[in-house]
């Protein structure tokens, strides 16, 4: 699955945006989720999370207008990738406008 959501921030903002909001976003569905893992190297976050009891693996990259997110789904998944997508893609455009607003 590869995701691309559009921003309007610069590429440092749209990182620290990221950043922050994943702790957020970690805590709002610590029920849904766990074990996540996510490591930075510069713009690029590869991650690992399991989601009722399967893992999911992938990697974020903060581009200058755009925030990439590739992951494999589990094949149990696939089904839902529709839904899933469109979870990302409104909490992502969620928190990329709260950050516009606070510059």
């Amino acid at each position: 699955m590869i995701i691309i959501i559009d921003h309007k921030l610069t590429r440092e903002q749209a990182l620290n945006c990221v950043k922050s909001n994943l702790e957020i976003l970690k805590e709002k569905h610590k029920n849904e989720l766990s074990n996540l893992v996510h490591t930075w190297n510069g713009y690029i976050s590869t991650f690992s999370v399991s989601a009722k009891g399967f893992k999911i693996e992938g990697e974020l990259t903060v581009l200058d207008n755009q925030i990439e997110i590739k992951s494999k789904l589990p094949l149990a998944f696939k089904i839902f990738g529709g839904m899933i997508e469109k979870t990302i893609r409104e909490n992502a455009n969620k928190f990329l406008d709260n950050c516009s607003k606070n510059l």
